[in-house]
């Protein structure tokens, strides 16, 4: 619960979407990303965080090997995340 907390909304994320200014949509529980750098796998998992639903297709399209689990614990994976 350190990562989030309760607002007037809700439960808020604690990644904020820096078009809007506010907590991130609350669409998955984790994403985890390999790349060449902790950096650029820390980069990649938060914008796909930010992008909500859209995330997945657009970590797809980077052909990053990334694993998404939804909020219902529903998980997805790409670009050759072990099985």
């Amino acid at each position: 619960m350190s990562r989030q907390w309760h607002g007037p909304e809700g439960l808020l994320h604690h990644i904020l979407d820096p078009r809007t200014g506010m907590p991130a949509p609350r669409v998955w529980r984790t994403v985890s990303v390999a790349a060449r750098s902790c950096v650029h796998a820390n980069t990649l998992s938060t914008a796909a965080i930010v992008r909500g639903r859209a995330g997945h297709g657009w970590l797809a399209r980077q052909g990053a090997p990334a694993r998404l689990v939804s909020q219902r614990r529903q998980v997805y994976a790409t670009a050759g995340w072990p099985a």
